[in-house]
C-alpha cells in the first residue's frame, strides 16, 4: 500500500559505502592476498557474483562499476 523509498541522502550514502567497500575489497585482492595464501583468487569477482545472485541484476552490475574501477585504481599501483 505504502511504496517506501528511502531519500536520496540514504541511496547516495549506501552507494558510497559500497563503493569504499569494494575498494577495501580490491586493496585486499592486490597487495595482501598474494602474500598470505598461495593461490590466487578474484575476490572482487566472487563478491559480484554474489551479490548479483543475491539482490538481482541492476545492483550487481552496480557493485560490479564499483570494483573494476577500484581494481583499476589500485590495479597500477
Amino acid at each position: 500500500m505504502h511504496d517506501y523509498r528511502p531519500k536520496i541522502e540514504q541511496r547516495i550514502l549506501q552507494q558510497l559505502v559500497r563503493a569504499l567497500l569494494m575498494l577495501g575489497l580490491a586493496l585486499l585482492q592486490t597487495s595482501l592476498a598474494p602474500t598470505i595464501w598461495r593461490f590466487r583468487a578474484d575476490w572482487v569477482l566472487i563478491v559480484v557474483i554474489g551479490w548479483t545472485l543475491l539482490r538481482g541484476l541492476l545492483s550487481g552490475v552496480r557493485l560490479a562499476i564499483y570494483g573494476g574501477l577500484a581494481l583499476d585504481l589500485l590495479g597500477a599501483m
